[in-house]
C-alpha cells in the first residue's frame, strides 16, 4: 500500500512534465524550422547572385585566354585577362573565398606584368597591379606600382587615390593623406575626390 502511495504522489509530477513536454517541443521545432528557412531565404539571393557574377567573370578570363593563346603579344587580351582575374578575385574575397581569390589576384599579377612588358606606359595598369600586391599584402610592391603611376601621370586622381589607400594598410597615415588630399585637390567634386575626403576626414 505504501508502494502504491508512492506511486500517487509521483502521478502529479509526471502529468505536469508531459504537458510542459507537449506544450513547448512543438513550438521549439517550429522555431528552429522557421530559423532556418528565414535564414536560407536571405543568403540564396546573394549566393546566386555571386555564382552569376562569377560565372559572367570567367567566361570572360575564357574568351581572353583564347584571344592570348592564339597571339601571345595581345596586348588587350592580357589586360583583359588581368582585369578578369582581378575581379573575380575581387568577388571571390566578397564572398569569403579568400584562397580563391588569393589565386586569382595572383594570376591577375602576372597577366598585368606580362602587359606591361609590352606597353611599359599605361599608368592605368600600373594602378591595377598596385592594387592586386596590396590585395595580397605585398604593401612595398603595391606602393612602388602606384607610385610609377603618379609619376608617369600626376593628374591622374585614381593613382593618386589608390596610393593613398595602399600607404594606410601598411599604417603609413600621413603619406596616406598626402596622397588623398593630392587626389582630392585634383578634381574634388568626382566620385573618386569626395572618397578622397570622406578618408581625410575619417583620419585627421
Amino acid at each position: 500500500m505504501k508502494d502504491n502511495l508512492k506511486w500517487l504522489l509521483l502521478l502529479p509530477v509526471a502529468v505536469l512534465v508531459a504537458v510542459v513536454l507537449i506544450i513547448f517541443i512543438p513550438r521549439i521545432f517550429s522555431s528552429d524550422s522557421s530559423s532556418d528557412g528565414n535564414a536560407g531565404d536571405s543568403s540564396k539571393p546573394q549566393s546566386q547572385a555571386t555564382e552569376q557574377e562569377i560565372t559572367d567573370i570567367q567566361k570572360r578570363i575564357d574568351a581572353a585566354t583564347e584571344l592570348v593563346t592564339a597571339n601571345p603579344a595581345d596586348a588587350e587580351a592580357i589586360k583583359e585577362l588581368g582585369t578578369g582575374y582581378y575581379e573575380l578575385g575581387a568577388v571571390q574575397a566578397g564572398s569569403e573565398d579568400f584562397n580563391g581569390s588569393l589565386r586569382s589576384y595572383r594570376d591577375a599579377i602576372e597577366q598585368y606584368r606580362k602587359y606591361l612588358n609590352i606597353r611599359p606606359d599605361d599608368p592605368e595598369v600600373h594602378v591595377d597591379l598596385g592594387l592586386a600586391y596590396v590585395e595580397m599584402g605585398l604593401i612595398d610592391l603595391g606602393v612602388r606600382e602606384l607610385q610609377t603611376a603618379t609619376v608617369s601621370a600626376p593628374s591622374n586622381q585614381r593613382a593618386w587615390h589608390s596610393l593613398g589607400w595602399a600607404f594606410s594598410q601598411g599604417g603609413k597615415v600621413p603619406e596616406a593623406r598626402e596622397a588623398w588630399q593630392k587626389s582630392y585637390s585634383l578634381n574634388p567634386t568626382s566620385t573618386v575626390g569626395q572618397e578622397s575626403k570622406q578618408f581625410l576626414d575619417q583620419t585627421a
